[in-house]
C-alpha cells in the first residue's frame, strides 16, 4: 500500500470551480470563510467561461472582503478558457498552495464548522488515506419532484456510505466530485499525464460527467483509499431547472454513458465489452418494459458509449 509522503505546505486550498455561477457563487465562498480556522487556507475561484456576471460579482466580493477584513485568507480568482470542468480543476490544483485540496462546487455550501480540522488530521494521521468525501443536504429552488428520493444520488445527495469508513469497493468505486477532499500530489501526478482529460466532466450547459469517477480511480490506481466521513455536511443547492423531468432523463443518460466509458478505462479488452454489450442490453430492455424511465435511459446511455467505443471517432 502506497502512502503519502504529506509533502509540502499544511493547509487547506479550497478550489471553487463555476461556469454561470452567479446566483450562488457567493454564499458558496462566505460558508468557507465562516469555517473554524485551525490551520491556514485559502480559496481559489476558477471561472470556465462564465456569461452571466459570476465574475462583476466575485471581483466585488473581493474587494469588499479586502476592505472589511485585514485578515482573511487568501482569495483569488482565475480564469480557465479551455471549457471543461476538468481543465477548471487542473487550473486550480495548478496553482494552489497548500498540499490538501477540497473541491467545493458554486452551489455547494459547507456547514461543519469544523470542516478544515477534520480533513486535515484526518490525512495526516491515515496516510492511505487519498480522498474524503462527505455529506449532502438538499436545498430546493422550487418544489421537490417526487421522483427526485429515487434518483438523490446521481444529484449528489445524500449519504455515499452506509457508515464512516473506507468505501467498499465491490459496491462502490468513486467519491462525488462535489466538495471532495484529496491530496494534492495525487492530482498533480494525475494532470503531468498526456490523457487526463479523456473523460472533461461538465462542459458549459453540458451534461457530461464522469470526471469523479476518473479521480476517483486515479486515487485507487496510486495506492491510496476512499474514505467516507458523514461529519463532513454541506448543503447542496438544486436550481428549479435541475428538477424538470427531461433534465433529470438526460442526467441519467449523460451518467451511464460516463460510467461505461470509465469501465473501459479499467479494462480496455473486446470481449469483456461483448458481455457488456448482453449484460447492458438485457437490463436496458427489462427497464424499458417496466416502465422505469431514468433506469431506461440510464442503460440507454451504456449503450450509446458501447457503440461508439467500437467507433472510436464517435467518443
Amino acid at each position: 500500500m502506497k502512502e503519502s509522503s504529506a509533502t509540502g505546505n499544511i493547509g487547506l486550498s479550497f478550489i471553487i470551480c463555476t461556469f454561470n455561477g452567479s446566483k450562488t457563487i457567493i454564499r458558496s465562498i462566505e460558508s468557507i470563510l465562516n469555517l473554524k480556522q485551525y490551520y491556514p487556507y485559502e480559496i481559489i475561484i476558477v471561472d470556465n467561461n462564465s456569461f452571466d456576471d459570476t465574475e462583476q460579482k466575485v471581483k466585488k466580493f473581493l474587494l469588499d472582503i479586502s476592505d472589511k477584513f485585514q485578515s482573511s485568507p487568501r482569495i483569488i480568482l482565475l480564469k480557465e478558457s479551455k471549457q471543461g470542468l476538468i481543465y477548471a480543476r487542473k487550473k486550480g490544483v495548478e496553482n494552489a498552495y497548500y498540499n490538501y485540496l477540497c473541491f467545493v462546487d458554486d452551489d455547494n455550501f459547507l456547514i461543519t464548522e469544523d470542516w478544515i480540522k477534520l480533513v486535515i488530521e484526518t490525512f495526516n494521521n491515515h496516510k492511505n488515506i487519498g480522498a474524503i468525501g462527505g455529506q449532502s443536504i438538499p436545498i430546493f429552488e422550487s418544489t421537490c419532484p417526487l421522483w427526485f428520493e429515487k434518483i438523490k444520488n446521481a444529484y449528489a445527495v445524500g449519504e455515499q456510505n452506509i457508515s464512516e469508513g473506507y468505501l467498499d469497493y465491490q459496491k462502490r468505486k468513486y467519491l462525488w466530485g462535489a466538495s471532495l477532499c484529496i491530496r494534492k500530489d495525487i492530482l498533480l501526478q494525475f494532470f503531468s499525464k498526456d490523457d487526463y482529460h479523456k473523460i472533461t466532466g461538465r462542459k458549459g450547459n453540458k451534461l457530461s460527467s464522469g470526471d469523479d469517477g476518473i479521480i476517483s480511480l486515479e486515487v485507487l490506481n496510486q495506492g491510496y483509499h476512499l474514505y467516507y466521513m458523514p461529519q463532513l455536511k454541506f448543503y447542496h443547492f438544486l436550481k428549479k431547472e435541475r428538477l424538470k423531468y427531461t433534465y433529470a432523463l438526460k442526467l441519467m443518460f449523460n451518467i451511464g454513458y460516463s460510467n461505461m466509458k470509465l469501465s473501459t478505462l479499467e479494462r480496455r479488452n473486446i470481449y469483456q465489452q461483448f458481455k457488456d454489450f448482453y449484460f447492458v442490453s438485457k437490463n436496458y430492455i427489462l427497464q424499458t418494459i417496466k416502465g422505469d424511465d431514468f433506469m431506461r435511459e440510464y442503460y440507454k446511455g451504456m449503450l450509446s458509449f458501447i457503440f461508439s467505443f467500437f467507433n472510436p471517432k464517435k467518443q
